[in-house]
């Protein structure tokens, strides 16, 4: 109930689109959001969440709005004023299905629906590009990825090969089709 009356109280209907840019998590982080950014048609307003400064930095041709928040209902406010939301799948992208909102969410797997309680994806946009499915259980209680294990079947920290394979211009398309 108090994300449906966040989500009320702050709608915008501009052609706004938030970066969840600004991930602690390496495995969240995707590396070629510069290009995306660089690249998209220039009708839109571009707002990054909590960037870093190398990504600031390395955006010349575009004027950007940088959002940074320090705590988590800051960050959700954030979400609920923007249009489209993009960034891999977390939290707020989650907070941002609640709301409603249009969402280009990088490195989900297909239960993304059942997880955020969704009766539909006419709003979402999936990308992924696993190269390692099926998930693996490593005999930690805990499913895994192939890709995350090395060769003597450890967890691999602070790496994700999957979003690494998520092209820029398949971002910049799944944003064209959700403005359509």
């Amino acid at each position: 109930e108090e994300l449906k009356k966040i989500g009320q109280e702050n709608n915008n209907s501009d052609n706004s689109i938030l970066f969840i840019a600004g991930v602690d998590d390496k495995l969240k982080r995707y590396p070629f959001w510069d290009e995306v950014i660089e690249t998209i048609d220039d009708d839109y307003k571009i707002q990054l969440l909590n960037p870093n400064n190398n990504l600031i930095n390395s955006i010349k041709d575009r004027e950007i709005s940088v959002i940074k928040t320090s705590t988590y209902r800051e960050a959700i406010l954030a979400v609920a004023k923007t249009k489209i939301i993009v960034g891999a799948e977390g939290s707020l992208i989650h907070v941002a299905a609640a709301l409603g909102k249009k969402i280009v969410v990088l490195d989900a797997d297909f239960p993304f629906q059942k997880q955020t309680f969704m009766d539909s994806l006419e709003n979402v946009v999936i990308l992924n590009n696993h190269i390692c499915h099926p998930w693996y259980d490593n005999n930690q209680k805990e499913m895994i990825r192939l890709c995350f294990l090395d060769k003597n079947g450890k967890a691999i920290k602070n790496e994700n090969p999957c979003l690494e394979n998520i092209s820029p211009n398949s971002v910049i398309e799944a944003i064209k089709a959700l403005k359509a």
